[in-house]
């Protein structure tokens, strides 16, 4: 179990803001305790999913546990005079035994969130010499933790969601029926009252899963960033997975751990920065959201990036030759290692040295290293522009250039004695 810790670490910094469901916003304020369920129509079955917005009412469903009560109210389109109600769970659902869970945790990270939040010894480490309020305050710490451990994870595993009692697959069922589910948790009221709550599902209502949209990626820092829409899609997807292809045909998935929003924020996508493994190829990405239910989305568009690194030098002029008071050859040179990575020069003039410059000649060729100017005035600056492929230059230091006064000024006159 102490290797869930490390990888728990970067689920605590999201659960400050995202507290429980995946798909409700919990306000840690005096909001009652409540049931929240979604179910998915699958093929000859329905999945069902529940969770609670508050961490005592997540300890004392471990405790005591959930029951699942389904009414057939519609059989052939035709409502029933009286329903007919049936106890799915028999006993009430609980945390599957620590036993139980050993193979599961060996292949699934999340079941090991999962277990840990329930069944593991301490999520914290305290002064034995404590007063009583600092246990109190480390004790319901903890829970929070706990709690907000395990919403998560069960969010991003349905089979964690099983084995932690909140999830349950009804395959007793019937393509003409409709069916209405009621969720009770099995805690005596005096002490948690908690309202049960229910839906009504068809399993002939197979929707299918809408394509993420709105992704776009870019060359950034030295890095790829790609993003895409979030909160349009909150009911259907709690994280995604990111895909990447060398080829744009045979694609891999890019991420370890799930993708998803690390705070509630104004801003409506989540964003994913990958590294770069070789400059100057093209990468195709694409990405594929995940439901509560284990179930992935069709493919995205897909997109392709090429990354460029950014010039490091700029250029350097060198003897710079006066053909005439109003011409000059302007000379520079490249460092040779760095020059691959060019598109082009600009030539700047300007009267000052501090500028502004203006440019007067774009776009000469890569491997030019000279450039004739033919309206030279008194005092002149200079500066070379290379350009580089991904989009950034490099000037050059500014380089003066000053024809020679050869034409002597007039005789004087009008002397007089």
């Amino acid at each position: 179990m102490k290797s869930v810790y490390r990888y728990t670490v970067f689920v605590y910094l999201m659960l400050t803001s995202m507290q429980g469901w995946a798909q409700e916003t919990v306000l840690e304020t005096i909001a009652p305790p409540r049931l929240i369920i979604k179910a998915r129509a699958k093929k000859d079955a329905i999945y069902l999913r529940w969770g609670v917005n508050d961490k005592l009412a997540w300890k004392y469903g471990n405790q005591y546990g959930y029951i699942i009560e389904r009414a057939t109210i519609f059989r052939d389109g035709v409502p029933l005079v009286e329903s007919e109600k049936t106890i799915l769970t028999g006993e009430a659902i609980k945390p599957r035994p620590l036993p139980q869970w050993e193979s599961l945790i060996e292949n699934n990270d999340m079941a090991a969130v999962a277990s840990q939040a329930i069944y593991g010894e301490s999520f914290s480490v305290n002064n034995g010499d404590e007063s009583l309020l600092m246990k109190v305050i480390n004790e319901s710490g903890e829970l929070e933790q706990r709690f907000g451990f395990s919403m998560f994870a069960v969010d991003q595993d349905f089979i964690a969601a099983e084995y932690s009692g909140l999830g349950f697959i009804d395959t007793d069922v019937k393509a003409n029926e409709q069916y209405l589910y009621n969720i009770k948790m099995a805690v005596p009221e005096e002490i948690l009252k908690i309202d049960e709550t229910g839906l009504r599902i068809s399993p002939s209502e197979l929707d299918l899963l809408p394509k993420p949209f709105d992704f776009a990626g870019y060359y950034y820092n030295n890095a790829f960033v790609l993003i895409w829409e979030y909160d349009a899609l909150l009911n259907f997807y709690s994280s995604y997975d990111l895909e990447k292809s060398e080829d744009g045909i045979t694609f891999f998935k890019v991420n370890n751990t799930p993708i998803t929003k690390l705070a509630i924020t104004d801003v409506s996508g989540v964003s994913f920065t990958d590294s770069i493994p070789k400059y100057g190829k093209k990468y195709w990405y694409r990405i594929q959201g995940r439901t509560l239910f284990n179930e992935l989305s069709p493919p995205s568009d897909t997109i392709s990036v090429i990354a460029f690194k950014e010039l490091l030098v700029g250029p350097e002029f060198k003897n710079n030759e006066l053909l005439s008071d109003k011409k000059v050859i302007l000379q520079w040179g490249f460092a040779e290692d760095e020059a691959w990575k060019l598109t082009g020069f600009d030539v700047l003039r300007s009267d000052r040295a501090i500028g502004p410059y203006k440019i007067i000649k774009e776009n000469l060729d890569r491997d030019k290293r000279t450039y004739q100017y033919s309206e030279v005035k008194d005092i002149n600056y200079f500066k070379i522009r290379a350009k580089g492929i991904s989009g950034d230059y490099q000037d050059s230091s500014p380089a003066m250039v000053q024809p020679i006064d050869s034409v002597p000024p007039l005789p004087p006159s009008g002397l007089t004695g």
